[in-house]
């Protein structure tokens, strides 16, 4: 996703760590049970901080491609002028 943040490659990477996620509660409860829950809520709050952090990205994301379509929009103008002087 670094190498390439767009949204389809941010989604790809939130479906990476869900998955990470999924198995590490699934293997994590059961080594907790052979010997104690502690690890639970840390599991959870840890859970929480990445969707946080996850939620960040795509903000970061979108304030980027709000900058792009700014760029984009600047272009279209400078293009328009320099079409209008060959009217």
């Amino acid at each position: 996703f670094v190498r390439s943040p767009t949204q389809e490659n941010l989604n790809k990477y939130k479906e990476k760590v869900k998955d990470v996620l999924k198995y590490i509660e699934k293997n994590l409860y059961k080594i907790a049970g052979k010997y104690d829950f502690s690890s639970q809520p840390r599991l959870h709050i840890v859970a929480e901080q990445i969707d946080e952090k996850l939620e960040q990205i795509a903000s970061l994301l979108m304030e980027a491609e709000k900058n792009t379509l700014k760029l984009a929009e600047k272009v279209g103008e400078i293009n328009g002028l320099i079409y209008d002087l060959y009217k």
